[in-house]
């Protein structure tokens, strides 16, 4: 338990809890431990810890699973899986600890370990253009190779996210889930990330890889996946798949460099010196602009101009929110736009002998809208926009009533 605390000159650690210790690993550094029994204010060198057997490898990744601490990723040995004893991330030889070479056993010619993940009882070892996939991983001597996935691999450490049924995880193609990659490995482009894919693989080009982050909340049912050098961070809403089988996305500004998310569900979000969590309706205190556009539509009718009639509108939000309908045509970015205004909610009395309550309003309110359109062109857009101020909102449906003109 002793030794000095070693200096640390970089800061993309991958963190592993195991038995009341947390493991710390990062490519080209000796992994490094915290033991609360030892210390609370000080780190040390994972061989420093008392009980240490073994040599452990400066491995970039690392995940606690089936009892111990599994590593990889070393710059020298691209396909060692190094794994501990039971309960002792800090025995690495001897009892059931050891280490797995899959160098043989890529599918497709040599690759690299990127990241690891375990679930369902199965070990996933992603490199950069394949996985493969273990069972039986409980016990490493009966551990065997069941499934491989080729052209299909992980491009960044911190993408990898457990979502209680799936694993989620960044391709060089995309957002992939990787039960249905599994599943489908005859359709390599079908991803979560299928109606941003353009956006996402231009970000993902100009991005450096390590500094990708990623975290799953199944309380509010979102992956995020960050790109600081973008300054954009995506969030897909894995409630329900579309048709096509991807989730629906948007994209926020705001760019964390960490993110959790807790035993208490909070999601936690770290910034150069201070943390904040995700909850309410506000950026902190302030209000802020939610902006949707559609993409470009037809109608099915490529060769006729579209005379817009109107626009229907079904939403949900604050009660009396102000909200910008916009719509434009051919391309062009000079929208037209209509301001309507959400129905209010009367707050409801009820008496105080019945309910012991004097009053009570829920401030969220459905509406239907409909406004009167003008215009013509080829292809149709529309959008909606409004300033967020502690409520909720959601455009549940939209409707576009137009009549076809001559052929173009």
């Amino acid at each position: 338990g002793g030794g000095t605390a070693p200096t640390i000159t970089a800061n993309n650690w991958q963190m592993a809890p195991l038995n009341g210790v947390l493991y710390l690993y990062q490519g080209g550094f000796d992994p490094l431990v915290f033991d609360p029994a030892v210390s609370t204010t000080t780190f040390r060198r994972l061989s420093e810890k008392t009980g240490h057997l073994g040599t452990a490898e400066q491995n970039n990744c690392a995940i606690s699973a089936f009892g111990r601490i599994w590593s990889a990723g070393n710059t020298t040995t691209k396909s060692l899986v190094q794994f501990s004893d039971l309960l002792a991330g800090h025995v690495l030889s001897t009892g059931t600890s050891g280490s797995l070479n899959v160098a043989e056993t890529w599918p497709n010619g040599s690759d690299e370990i990127t990241a690891l993940a375990a679930h369902n009882g199965f070990l996933y070892i992603f490199g950069r253009r394949q996985i493969l996939v273990y069972r039986d991983a409980y016990d490493p001597a009966a551990m065997a190779l069941v499934d491989t996935v080729s052209g299909i691999g992980c491009c960044a450490r911190d993408s990898v996210a457990l979502t209680g049924t799936d694993v989620i995880f960044l391709s060089d193609s995309g957002v992939r889930s990787l039960e249905r990659t599994i599943q489908e490995k005859s359709a390599p482009f079908r991803d979560i990330s299928a109606n941003v894919r353009d956006d996402l693989v231009s970000d993902l080009n100009v991005e450096t890889l390590a500094n990708i982050k990623s975290v799953y909340s199944d309380s509010n049912a979102f992956y995020l996946l960050t790109f600081p050098t973008s300054n954009k961070t995506y969030c897909f809403d894995t409630r329900a798949a579309l048709p096509n089988g991807a989730a629906r996305a948007t994209t926020w500004s705001l760019v964390p460099k960490a993110m959790y998310s807790n035993r208490a569900k909070e999601v936690l979000f770290g910034f150069t010196s201070y943390l904040g969590y995700y909850t309410g309706n506000l950026d902190r205190t302030a209000t802020y602009r939610m902006s949707y556009f559609s993409n470009y539509f037809d109608l099915g009718q490529p060769s006729n101009i579209k005379v817009l009639k109107k626009l229907g509108f079904t939403l949900i939000g604050g009660s009396g929110a102000n909200v910008i309908i916009k719509y434009g045509f051919d391309y062009s970015t000079n929208y037209q736009f209509r301001n309507v205004s959400l129905g209010t909610i009367p707050t409801s009395e009820y008496g105080v002998a019945e309910y012991g309550i004097a009053e009570y309003t829920t401030g969220i309110v459905f509406d239907n809208q409909r406004i009167q359109g003008s215009g013509a062109g080829s292809v149709i857009q529309f959008g909606v926009e409004v300033i967020i101020n502690g409520f909720e909102m959601s455009v549940q449906k939209m409707d576009i009533f137009c009549k076809l003109g001559r052929t173009i």
